[in-house]
């Protein structure tokens, strides 16, 4: 994962285009939002937001590295991840504790979207992250991806706990098609100074949050 270092700690990626919809409430306040309705590809510094094919292109290579891995059996899914935390102790604050964590996934099947539900494993015990918004789209039929899985895309935002109960997680991410999952891989805590370790996880400020997701992911959701 393609990481930037800030107060706390981060990492991020922007998307492709995907057609204009809006998030659901998650917070008092300023909570809707929009997303971009299109995006035009951009260069980036290791310190700030990349391209917006970044995560179409890791959908792109785990399709790959799945086929190369077992070249004569059908791969019907892929799932690519980012996460990003605040970049100070005021901004943890007013998100509640959390950072934000983004699942892309491309599958051949539309059944199986929208996402059930996410969540990090710890060993024997599943902590669900609460959903903030997803949206749902189609790819070109021509692209890679499209020939390599399906043309139905998801992008979906969830709710990131800063204090987790361990060092690290694996991110399993539940489809509407009972039975039907995949482990996308694993998700790492941060230290956090102790005034902030001891925040309990709230739900977010609703503008707090939106300046965030509208700050490190300029080409999926609109300031």
């Amino acid at each position: 994962m393609h990481s930037r270092i800030a107060i706390l700690a981060a990492a991020g990626l922007g998307l492709a285009f995907v057609p204009l919809a809006r998030a659901q409430q998650v917070a008092p306040g300023e909570t809707h939002f929009e997303w971009v309705e299109s995006t035009t590809t951009q260069q980036s510094d290791a310190a700030g937001p990349t391209s917006p094919d970044a995560v179409t292109k890791r959908l792109e290579d785990e399709a790959a590295r799945r086929a190369k891995n077992d070249p004569y059996s059908d791969h019907p899914r892929t799932v690519s991840f980012d996460y990003v935390y605040p970049i100070s102790g005021d901004e943890y604050r007013a998100l509640g504790a959390n950072g934000v964590i983004l699942v892309s996934a491309i599958v051949h099947d539309a059944k199986e979207l929208p996402l059930k539900r996410a969540v990090l494993r710890f060993g024997v015990k599943d902590l669900e992250l609460q959903p903030i918004a997803a949206r749902q789209s189609t790819v070109p039929p021509t692209s890679p991806l499209a020939k390599a899985i399906g043309v139905h895309r998801v992008d979906a935002f969830y709710l990131l706990p800063g204090k987790l109960p361990g060092k690290s997680a694996d991110l399993w991410v539940f489809f509407s098609v009972p039975g039907q999952s995949v482990d996308a891989g694993r998700v790492a805590s941060i230290e956090l100074p102790a005034d902030l370790a001891a925040l309990p996880s709230t739900r977010p400020d609703g503008a707090a949050l939106k300046k965030v997701l509208a700050r490190e992911y300029p080409n999926l959701v609109r300031p």
